[in-house]
């Protein structure tokens, strides 16, 4: 984690600032030679993509901080505890994505495919039923690396409506599920789900006891449930919530995907850092650097992407006429409007958006800035691939923070990916033993 935490703070320069905000950025004036290969390169739709692949091939020192980060933030995958285990393939939308199950064979991993359990017990084509595909991807490549569960209840923690638990439950044939989940409608739908399908009891096995917990995660029958000695899985439980998690349990083992760092926000505005070797890091990082973890080639590949380069060509439309209008040579910050806005001809949309932030209307024509707008955001999108260079090597070291802050409490500790990017890209796993 040290090393990492180093690397980041020498950096930061060329991370923290955002290209979106204003131009040119700090770095240019002592890398001239670099800003202007950037200039000179094809544009490139968005600005993520494959930016780290893409800076190895670049001039120095592009090249040299993309092998570092790359080094640096290198995890290697989690082992799968079958004892047959074998690769299968999955289509996953559009993209492919290999998925380890537990069962040998030679067939291709569908929906309706069978895996199985390290017990050997298959699983049966309605554990799988109404779930998406890329979301049995994930719950398969989760379940696959995650070592025996014993006897113990097994809490899902922000489970929604416990797809997760309930699959474990039939591949490993545990007993009792505690779920805790905030969202009441989530609730009532996984007992619907646990109801119309039997519990997912497997062959041979008794039922399983499924109690959902409508509460909030940070409050204390959520802790109780933490400490009341449960195995606990959470995948993809946001900020806080997660952390509340890693802060209060108590049992044999815990195996958590974190994601959404951006809601792990203290009073400051900074991001809540776990670990005292975390905090000793000094990063403080704030909300826009915890955005460029979540600015991922997944992410951006799931939207419309002319509809994605829109918004972002009006709000810059709109900040041009903005400093033009106040004399003011700073971004402003402007409030989430609707999307369908950003369908509106651009005159509309920007009467609309200075409405919204208390600013008089424009008058006039706006040409000028609509298309300074377009020519800002090509501009900006030349310059992002610098900062996305450190995207995976920041993510990996929040999530290492959160590791670390397990071992502070006495957890054997792992770490690793349960699964390939184009599945998730909140693909790091922490795996705690007591």
């Amino acid at each position: 984690m040290k090393p990492l935490g180093e690397f980041l703070r020498e950096h930061r320069p060329l991370w923290h600032p955002r290209a979106f905000y204003g131009l040119p950025l700090p770095w240019e004036s002592e890398l001239p030679e670099l800003a202007r290969w950037l200039d000179a390169q094809p544009s490139r739709h968005g600005p993520f993509g494959d930016a780290l692949e893409w800076a190895l091939s670049g001039p120095p020192p592009l090249r040299d901080w993309a092998r570092a980060a790359k080094a640096l933030a290198h995890v290697d995958p989690l082992p799968h505890w079958s004892k047959r285990a074998s690769a299968h393939t999955q289509d996953v939308g559009s993209e492919r994505a290999s998925v380890e199950t537990q069962d040998s064979g030679s067939g291709r991993l569908t929906p309706q495919a069978t895996a199985a359990g390290t017990d050997g017990v298959a699983l049966s084509r309605r554990v799988l039923d109404g779930i998406t595909g890329k979301k049995q991807a994930q719950l398969l490549a989760f379940a696959s690396v995650l070592p025996p569960l014993g006897q113990r209840p097994l809490l899902d923690w922000c489970g929604g409506k416990a797809h997760l638990g309930r699959l474990l439950a039939t591949l490993r044939g545990a007993r009792e599920l505690l779920v805790v989940e905030h969202d009441p409608a989530l609730c009532r739908a996984g007992e619907r789900l646990v109801s119309a399908k039997g519990a997912f009891g497997a062959p041979g096995k008794p039922a399983l006891k499924a109690m959902f917990h409508t509460v909030d995660a940070l409050g204390a029958e959520a802790r109780a449930l933490a400490e009341a000695g449960c195995d606990a899985v959470a995948l993809h439980a946001c900020g806080d919530l997660h952390g509340a998690l890693i802060e209060h349990y108590r049992g044999k083992l815990v195996a958590i995907a974190p994601c959404c760092f951006l809601r792990a926000l203290g009073p400051d505005g900074l991001a809540t850092v776990l670990s005292a070797a975390g905090r000793d890091a000094g990063l403080r990082l704030d909300a826009n650097d915890l955005r460029l973890v979540h600015e991922s080639p997944s992410d951006a590949g799931r939207r419309d992407a002319a509809a994605v380069d829109r918004v972002q060509q009006f709000r810059l439309g709109f900040d041009e006429w903005l400093r033009a209008e106040t004399g003011s040579d700073a971004y402003t910050h402007m409030p989430a409007c609707p999307p369908q806005w950003f369908a509106l001809p651009f005159e509309d949309f920007c009467s609309r958006f200075a409405d919204l932030g208390g600013h008089p209307k424009p008058r006039g024509a706006l040409g000028e800035f609509e298309a300074a707008g377009v020519a800002r955001f090509e501009a900006v999108r030349r310059r992002d691939p610098v900062r996305a260079v450190f995207r995976r090597a920041l993510e990996v070291w929040l999530v290492e923070d959160r590791a670390q802050r397990l071992r502070e409490r006495g957890f054997d500790v792992t770490m690793g990916t349960f699964c390939p990017e184009g599945v998730t890209p909140r693909n790091l796993m922490i795996l705690g033993r007591a």
